[in-house]
């Protein structure tokens, strides 16, 4: 209709749907700890971008996009608790996730090649201690993490690799004073772009 428009290059609306079955177990055995969870999941999704030119053309033409996908989740942890405080653990996790753009929206394109569902996985281990009456507090972790995000300004799919040491420090000395420390260090690689 010749009629000059603002020209938004991204007017997404998106609706989701999440259904899920969840279960979570605690098992002891003696001083053994056995954790285990797991989640089955069912996204339903539709998106579509409504951005138009300045003179009104739609800049995606494809309408609205709908598919669906089922993704499981979980969790392995095993501990020990030994008698004079000290609690060593392993962890093992994948999660599965909605792959959102910055307003927690599904982007279209997300929808069309199937990337719409992210996947993470950790391993990790490490000691935690607490003694002197609960005053004192010390853990150690080593962790390796594999995960994906969906960045928020080019909507790309980025892998990020990571592993490090995680170690926190709690001592309540009296009612009135405490330390507390961290540390992290964290080596990271970050894929490129998909």
């Amino acid at each position: 209709d010749g009629t000059v428009r603002r020209n938004f290059n991204g007017q997404q609306k998106s609706r989701m749907i999440n259904t899920g079955l969840f279960f979570l177990s605690d098992i002891s055995f003696g001083k053994l700890n056995l954790l285990i969870g797991g989640r089955y999941d069912q996204f339903d999704v539709d998106s579509r971008d409504d951005a138009l030119t300045l003179l009104g053309i739609p800049f995606d033409g494809r309408g609205t996009l709908s598919d669906d996908d089922d993704a499981t989740s979980y969790n392995f942890s095993l501990s020990y608790s030994s008698d004079f405080g000290l609690r060593p653990y392993i962890t093992v996790a994948e999660s599965s996730s909605l792959s959102t753009n910055q307003v927690g929206g599904i982007n279209p394109g997300a929808v069309a090649n199937m990337s719409f569902v992210q996947k993470s996985e950790i391993t990790e281990g490490g000691f935690k201690y607490s003694g002197m009456d609960g005053a004192f507090y010390a853990a150690v972790a080593y962790y390796d993490q594999e995960k994906s995000y969906r960045d928020a300004q080019t909507q790309a799919l980025v892998a990020v690799f990571g592993d490090g040491i995680e170690a926190e420090l709690r001592w309540v000395l009296s009612d009135a004073f405490s330390l507390s420390a961290t540390l992290t260090l964290s080596l990271i690689h970050i894929s490129e772009p998909t």
